[in-house]
Protein backbone atom coordinates (compact mmCIF):
# COMPACT_ATOMS: atom_id res chain seq x y z
CA UNK A 1 0.00 0.00 0.00
CA UNK A 2 1.05 3.33 -1.25
CA UNK A 3 -0.12 6.27 1.06
CA UNK A 4 0.08 10.01 1.23
CA UNK A 5 -3.08 10.56 3.43
CA UNK A 6 -6.00 11.79 2.80
CA UNK A 7 -5.17 10.04 -0.65
CA UNK A 8 -3.55 6.21 -0.47
CA UNK A 9 -3.32 3.05 -3.24
CA UNK A 10 -3.62 -0.21 -2.19
CA UNK A 11 -3.32 -3.62 -3.82
CA UNK A 12 -4.65 -6.62 -3.04
CA UNK A 13 -4.89 -10.34 -4.80
CA UNK A 14 -8.25 -11.25 -2.63
CA UNK A 15 -10.19 -11.67 -5.91
CA UNK A 16 -9.58 -14.49 -8.60
CA UNK A 17 -7.75 -13.62 -11.93
CA UNK A 18 -3.90 -13.28 -12.44
CA UNK A 19 -3.54 -9.34 -11.48
CA UNK A 20 -4.23 -7.40 -8.69
CA UNK A 21 -6.88 -5.00 -7.99
CA UNK A 22 -5.71 -1.72 -7.00
CA UNK A 23 -7.82 0.49 -4.89
CA UNK A 24 -7.69 3.65 -4.11
CA UNK A 25 -8.87 6.38 -1.20
CA UNK A 26 -8.81 9.85 -1.09
CA UNK A 27 -10.79 10.51 1.78
CA UNK A 28 -8.34 8.71 4.43
CA UNK A 29 -9.94 5.06 3.65
CA UNK A 30 -13.74 6.02 4.81
CA UNK A 31 -14.09 5.13 0.97
CA UNK A 32 -12.73 2.73 -1.98
CA UNK A 33 -12.52 2.67 -5.62
CA UNK A 34 -11.25 0.46 -8.46
CA UNK A 35 -8.08 2.69 -9.11
CA UNK A 36 -8.80 2.45 -13.23
CA UNK A 37 -10.78 4.03 -15.83
CA UNK A 38 -15.02 4.80 -16.42
CA UNK A 39 -17.56 2.49 -16.18
CA UNK A 40 -17.90 1.89 -19.99
CA UNK A 41 -14.16 0.30 -20.40
CA UNK A 42 -13.02 2.48 -22.87
CA UNK A 43 -9.59 2.55 -21.31
CA UNK A 44 -8.56 -0.69 -21.14
CA UNK A 45 -7.09 -1.36 -17.69
CA UNK A 46 -10.67 -1.35 -16.38
CA UNK A 47 -10.87 -4.90 -18.71
CA UNK A 48 -7.27 -6.25 -18.50
CA UNK A 49 -6.76 -5.14 -14.88
CA UNK A 50 -3.62 -2.80 -13.98
CA UNK A 51 -0.11 -4.59 -13.41
CA UNK A 52 1.66 -2.18 -11.86
CA UNK A 53 1.48 1.20 -9.77
CA UNK A 54 3.85 3.54 -8.69
CA UNK A 55 3.42 6.89 -6.97
CA UNK A 56 4.55 10.03 -8.16
CA UNK A 57 7.07 11.10 -5.69
CA UNK A 58 5.55 14.61 -4.79
CA UNK A 59 2.27 14.60 -7.05
CA UNK A 60 -0.55 12.68 -4.68
CA UNK A 61 -2.41 12.56 -7.66
CA UNK A 62 0.04 11.05 -10.06
CA UNK A 63 1.11 7.57 -10.45
CA UNK A 64 2.99 5.27 -13.55
CA UNK A 65 0.54 2.46 -14.02
CA UNK A 66 1.01 -0.15 -16.57
CA UNK A 67 -1.41 -3.09 -18.05
CA UNK A 68 -1.12 -6.01 -20.25
CA UNK A 69 -2.99 -5.11 -23.40
CA UNK A 70 -4.51 -7.49 -26.44
CA UNK A 71 -4.27 -11.02 -26.74
CA UNK A 72 -2.56 -12.18 -23.49
CA UNK A 73 -5.88 -13.58 -21.68
CA UNK A 74 -8.87 -14.68 -24.12
CA UNK A 75 -11.20 -13.53 -21.18
CA UNK A 76 -10.08 -10.39 -20.28
CA UNK A 77 -9.49 -9.74 -24.64
CA UNK A 78 -12.95 -10.65 -25.13
CA UNK A 79 -14.16 -8.03 -22.95
CA UNK A 80 -11.94 -5.22 -23.85
CA UNK A 81 -12.89 -6.43 -27.29
CA UNK A 82 -9.28 -6.18 -28.33
CA UNK A 83 -8.17 -10.04 -29.72
CA UNK A 84 -7.37 -9.28 -32.67
CA UNK A 85 -4.07 -6.81 -31.44
CA UNK A 86 -1.02 -8.18 -30.11
CA UNK A 87 -0.27 -8.97 -26.60
CA UNK A 88 1.42 -5.89 -24.84
CA UNK A 89 2.60 -4.55 -21.90
CA UNK A 90 1.59 -0.32 -21.82
CA UNK A 91 2.94 2.11 -19.80
CA UNK A 92 0.54 4.47 -18.83
CA UNK A 93 0.10 7.93 -16.89
CA UNK A 94 -2.74 8.97 -14.38
CA UNK A 95 -3.08 12.85 -13.38
CA UNK A 96 -5.97 11.62 -11.39
CA UNK A 97 -5.54 8.48 -9.10
CA UNK A 98 -6.72 6.40 -11.93
CA UNK A 99 -10.41 7.71 -13.51
CA UNK A 100 -7.92 8.56 -16.79
CA UNK A 101 -4.78 7.42 -18.70
CA UNK A 102 -2.29 9.00 -20.48
CA UNK A 103 -0.18 6.22 -22.61
CA UNK A 104 3.83 7.08 -22.44
CA UNK A 105 4.71 4.15 -24.14
CA UNK A 106 4.46 -0.02 -25.13
CA UNK A 107 6.16 -3.13 -25.04
CA UNK A 108 7.84 -2.67 -22.32
CA UNK A 109 9.56 -4.07 -19.48
CA UNK A 110 10.81 -2.00 -16.38
CA UNK A 111 9.83 1.24 -15.30
CA UNK A 112 10.45 3.89 -12.92
CA UNK A 113 10.18 7.20 -11.82
CA UNK A 114 13.48 9.46 -12.28
CA UNK A 115 15.51 10.40 -8.57
CA UNK A 116 13.89 13.31 -6.60
CA UNK A 117 17.92 13.84 -5.66
CA UNK A 118 18.41 15.44 -9.05
CA UNK A 119 15.52 17.66 -9.45
CA UNK A 120 14.04 14.65 -11.64
CA UNK A 121 10.91 14.17 -10.16
CA UNK A 122 8.99 14.06 -13.87
CA UNK A 123 11.72 11.99 -15.60
CA UNK A 124 10.35 8.29 -16.65
CA UNK A 125 12.95 5.92 -17.18
CA UNK A 126 11.92 2.98 -18.69
CA UNK A 127 12.82 -0.66 -20.75
CA UNK A 128 11.42 -1.69 -23.74
CA UNK A 129 11.38 -3.94 -26.55
CA UNK A 130 12.91 -2.44 -29.97
CA UNK A 131 10.61 -4.00 -32.82
CA UNK A 132 7.36 -2.69 -31.67
CA UNK A 133 5.24 -5.46 -33.64
CA UNK A 134 3.49 -8.57 -32.36
CA UNK A 135 3.23 -10.39 -29.27
CA UNK A 136 5.58 -8.73 -26.52
CA UNK A 137 7.38 -11.87 -24.56
CA UNK A 138 7.84 -11.38 -21.25
CA UNK A 139 11.54 -10.97 -20.14
CA UNK A 140 12.88 -14.18 -19.15
CA UNK A 141 16.50 -14.26 -19.62
CA UNK A 142 18.61 -11.41 -20.98
CA UNK A 143 17.97 -9.85 -24.38
CA UNK A 144 20.02 -7.37 -26.99
CA UNK A 145 16.23 -6.65 -28.06
CA UNK A 146 15.55 -4.19 -25.21
CA UNK A 147 16.63 -0.96 -24.96
CA UNK A 148 16.72 1.78 -21.93
CA UNK A 149 15.34 5.27 -22.38
CA UNK A 150 13.87 8.35 -20.55
CA UNK A 151 10.98 11.07 -21.55
CA UNK A 152 10.15 14.34 -19.49
CA UNK A 153 6.71 15.04 -17.97
CA UNK A 154 5.79 18.45 -18.27
CA UNK A 155 3.89 20.09 -15.15
CA UNK A 156 0.67 19.25 -16.94
CA UNK A 157 1.38 15.60 -16.83
CA UNK A 158 1.94 14.85 -20.54
CA UNK A 159 5.29 14.11 -22.12
CA UNK A 160 7.74 16.55 -23.57
CA UNK A 161 9.05 15.61 -26.60
CA UNK A 162 10.26 12.27 -28.17
CA UNK A 163 11.52 9.89 -25.74
CA UNK A 164 15.74 9.52 -25.85
CA UNK A 165 17.30 6.53 -25.75
CA UNK A 166 20.03 6.36 -22.91
CA UNK A 167 21.22 2.90 -23.68
CA UNK A 168 21.09 0.27 -26.25
CA UNK A 169 20.45 -3.13 -24.56
CA UNK A 170 20.08 -2.11 -21.78
CA UNK A 171 17.77 -4.77 -19.78
CA UNK A 172 17.26 -4.16 -16.27
CA UNK A 173 17.91 -1.12 -14.20
CA UNK A 174 18.30 0.07 -10.68
CA UNK A 175 17.85 4.17 -9.57
CA UNK A 176 20.29 4.78 -6.79
CA UNK A 177 21.01 7.71 -5.27
CA UNK A 178 22.93 9.68 -7.87
CA UNK A 179 23.25 6.87 -10.05
CA UNK A 180 21.00 4.86 -12.85
CA UNK A 181 22.61 1.07 -12.88
CA UNK A 182 22.17 -0.77 -15.54
CA UNK A 183 22.59 -4.30 -16.88
CA UNK A 184 23.48 -4.15 -20.32
CA UNK A 185 24.04 -7.77 -22.65
CA UNK A 186 27.30 -7.85 -24.34
CA UNK A 187 26.95 -8.14 -28.07
CA UNK A 188 29.93 -10.12 -28.89
CA UNK A 189 29.10 -12.84 -25.75
CA UNK A 190 25.73 -12.60 -25.11
CA UNK A 191 26.61 -12.37 -21.41
CA UNK A 192 25.78 -9.48 -19.42
CA UNK A 193 27.75 -6.67 -17.72
CA UNK A 194 26.44 -3.89 -15.63
CA UNK A 195 27.03 -0.37 -16.31
CA UNK A 196 26.56 3.14 -13.87
CA UNK A 197 25.64 6.30 -15.41
CA UNK A 198 25.65 9.58 -13.13
CA UNK A 199 22.28 11.61 -13.25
Amino acid sequence: QTCALPICAASTSGEPGPLPHHLVTEDSGKTWRKAWGDPKGSSGADRHGLHNWIPHPTEPKWALVSWWAGNCDKRACQEAGDCDKPCVHKLMITKDLGRNFLQIAEYVVQFSWGSANHNQNNRVYYTSYRQKSGDQGRLSSWTQEVDLSYVDISPRGRPRGAPTECLKQGNKFLISGEYVLVAKVNEQRGKVRSESTRL
